[in-house]
């Protein structure tokens, strides 16, 4: 079956909860101060690539795709397209605004599935600073393949059991 598009309506609702969670991401990070803008058009092309993987996982392999892949492909994307901007971070602070709300999403979801799975989540609580920058640098400076991108959030899941 080919891929069809998601309607506006479907790809406004996605829309409205990744930048809830960027909200989220903004005020757990202390970052209160800060006004962002974002692309629409680059963040409706994130989401539709998602969407389109999704499709493929579904026809092409004949599964639904994992929420540790579904994470993994928008991060993919948004670091692609970097939707995301600071308006008035004069002295340039967050231009890696996009990986670490990557950063973010990752833990957030770790941490969601290790609960869903009734499992401690409380060894997501002790990656290091060094560790989250590492995370950061490598999603800003370093090719990563999709497929690289899940397998390294298997592994970090896997590191949390």
């Amino acid at each position: 079956m080919a891929y069809q598009e998601m309607n506006e309506n479907t790809a406004s609702k996605e829309i409205d909860r990744i930048n809830g969670l960027f909200d989220r991401f903004l005020v757990s990070n202390g970052y209160n101060d800060l006004t962002f803008n974002y692309n629409r058009s680059d963040l409706l092309l994130t989401i539709r690539k998602v969407d389109q993987r999704k499709h493929y996982f579904r026809e092409f392999h004949n599964i639904d795709m994992s929420e540790l892949k579904e994470i993994s492909s928008l991060c993919f994307w948004l670091i692609k397209f970097k939707p995301y901007r600071i308006e008035n971070d004069i002295n340039s602070l967050h231009d890696s605004i996009n990986e670490k709300f990557c950063v973010y999403l990752i833990i957030y979801t770790i941490r969601n599935i290790l609960r869903l799975n009734n499992l401690d989540e409380s060894p997501i609580n002790y990656f290091s600073e060094e560790y989250i920058y590492e995370l950061t640098y490598s999603l800003k400076f370093r090719d990563i393949s999709k497929e690289a991108l899940i397998y390294w959030l298997k592994q970090l899941l896997l590191c949390a059991v």
